[in-house]
């Protein structure tokens, strides 16, 4: 599968050089015969931020998925792909190419490079979003993306069960206390473990007393979730990484569980385990204690502070109301 594009007000100027590609109107899109179709994507480039990270040359890109690969002739002009910069591109084909498997990127700088932080890639139809960090330099002829991760679930394949996640971590505020090196985790669940989830790696991120937000879909609902293991790759200068806590909240049900390292220090090649608990309204509830904490979809009450009901099994269960009163329901 491929798409072509061009400009919908002028003949397609495939040089970036020329003096008429820059500086034009926004992009028009205008159907070319036998490439435009009811499938259309939209493929995100993210540049590095640092020094002579940006290009010039021109980029291709080749996306492979399951049932076919895409191939879109990008509309590049002198601004994309600069320094810091997230350029956006759509393209279109005439079915779905399956699930994105991986990305090869074409350049064709001679001695020139570019540093490509991060590519997603969306299926609009679907809402199915995927990552592909890079977090390297780009050179002649190319290189190819592999390292993946699922972003949005969006419709799911074939009934797949599965659930997107919202990772928060917090860095600590000690001296030294953020690092560059690439975060990874597992979380263990009820019902299951992930695979290892991977995340952004950009100068940026979990700095000192920073927050820092992304969202990773897993295969499954893990359910109550128990334990998490956290861990980096070690690389950077001073890689040590000062975490507070960890909050993970299942964008289904909205539930969040936070997991607390109390800013102690993560090292390069320790795996730490840090055991969960669930938030509810900003409230945490305790594991094991007698009353849990009143929250917005579930409220218990009494009618009457001093309403008993007994019962045969001779189980109680005290009943706390709005205004603080107590009562106890036997059964």
């Amino acid at each position: 599968l491929s798409c072509t594009w061009r400009r919908g007000d002028t003949p397609a100027l495939l040089d970036i050089g020329h003096p008429e590609v820059a500086n034009r109107r926004r992009l028009g899109f205008s159907r070319v015969e036998g490439t435009w179709g009811a499938q259309r994507y939209k493929l995100v480039f993210v540049t590095h931020k640092g020094w002579w990270s940006g290009t010039k040359s021109r980029v291709g890109v080749v996306v492979h998925g399951a049932d076919g690969d895409l191939a879109p002739l990008l509309d590049q002009r002198q601004d994309h792909f600069l320094t810091g910069g997230t350029d956006t591109f759509f393209a279109g084909a005439a079915r779905s190419i399956g699930e994105v498997s991986s990305v090869d990127l074409l350049f064709a700088g001679g001695g020139d490079s570019w540093k490509l932080e991060k590519m997603y890639v969306t299926d609009l139809l679907t809402g199915r979003e995927w990552v592909f960090l890079c977090h390297k330099a780009v050179k002649k002829p190319g290189l190819e993306l592999t390292e993946r991760q699922l972003t949005r679930r969006g419709v799911p394949v074939g009934g797949a069960e599965e659930c997107d996640y919202q990772f928060t971590f917090y860095t600590g505020d000690a001296s030294g206390a953020g690092t560059d090196a690439g975060v990874h985790c597992e979380v263990m669940g009820r019902y299951g473990v992930s695979e290892t989830i991977s995340f952004d790696r950009e100068e940026a991120l979990f700095e000192r007393h920073g927050v820092d937000a992304f969202t990773r879909a897993v295969d499954r609902d893990l359910g109550e979730l128990l334990t998490l293991r956290v861990w980096h790759d070690g690389k950077g200068w001073g890689s040590a990484w000062n975490l507070d806590k960890v909050e993970v909240k299942n964008v289904r049900s909205q539930r969040t569980w936070v997991f607390k390292n109390y800013d102690k220090w993560v090292y390069r090649g320790k795996h730490v385990a840090i055991k969960g608990r669930v938030i509810v309204d900003g409230l945490l509830e305790r594991k094991g204690s007698k009353v849990a904490a009143p929250t917005s979809f579930m409220r218990l009450s009494a009618p009457a502070p001093s309403t008993w009901l007994s019962s045969r099994r001779g189980l109680a269960l005290e009943v706390v109301g709005d205004g603080g009163n107590k009562g106890k329901v036997e059964e």
